[in-house]
């Protein structure tokens, strides 16, 4: 029995620590590609309708990220596109097949991070619902994401750290609410940081 619980905490530890593992470094080239991207994203906060700025700009998630890269030039080839499948979750698959999705580690600006379940809805086969760019990382690990989301551009707090955690010790706000409750009450599983399924790293798939 000792050994065991002995077996599994290690086991434990050894998780923790790879999943906070060093972040991928960049070429000068591509942190300033990356950057003209997050500060594009920064400059539609608060905006309701992408349409007017491009035909990839669909008000939603998806098409902020779309019409992103497509404003700095970058065309998108999205796989798995079918019927009753978000776009979020085909760009999420599209990025796994090319192993380019990851759960390990801080993400780099400039990469996405995809969310299952933000709706209230059955889980399908993937679960993704929705997907935000990664503005910027804080030394306590708590990840700034721009997303489109209630109608207009907004910001995300995410830290998977403390994911079922809404504020730290001194009361600063580390995981926003990603889904609404449907009885009024807020609950700790609609935290960012409880909804997170993976990272990607689009910019490698079409800034190659």
């Amino acid at each position: 029995m000792y050994r065991f619980i002995i077996i599994a905490l290690s086991s434990l530890l050894v998780s923790c620590s790879a999943h906070y593992a060093a972040r991928r470094q960049l070429s000068d080239d591509e942190l300033r590609a990356r950057q003209a991207i997050v500060e594009q994203a920064s400059a539609l906060w608060g905006t309701s309708d992408l349409r007017p700025l491009g035909p990839g700009f669909k008000n939603d998630c998806s098409g902020f990220i779309q019409g992103l890269f497509g404003m700095s030039g970058y065309k998108i080839q999205y796989r798995h596109v079918r019927r009753n499948r978000s776009l979020s979750e085909s760009l999420y698959l599209t990025l796994r097949d090319k192993g380019l999705t990851f759960n390990e580690g801080y993400p780099n600006i400039g990469d996405l991070a995809f969310f299952w379940n933000t709706v209230p809805s059955d889980r399908n086969a993937e679960g993704i619902t929705h997907v935000a760019l990664v503005e910027k990382v804080d030394e306590d690990g708590t990840v700034h994401l721009l997303h489109y989301a209630s109608g207009r551009v907004s910001r995300l707090r995410m830290n998977l750290r403390h994911p079922r955690e809404r504020a730290d010790h001194s009361g600063r706000i580390i995981n926003d609410y990603l889904r609404r409750s449907e009885s009024g009450w807020p609950r700790r599983d609609f935290l960012a940081g409880n909804l997170f399924a993976a990272y990607g790293d689009l910019y490698r798939l079409v800034g190659r």
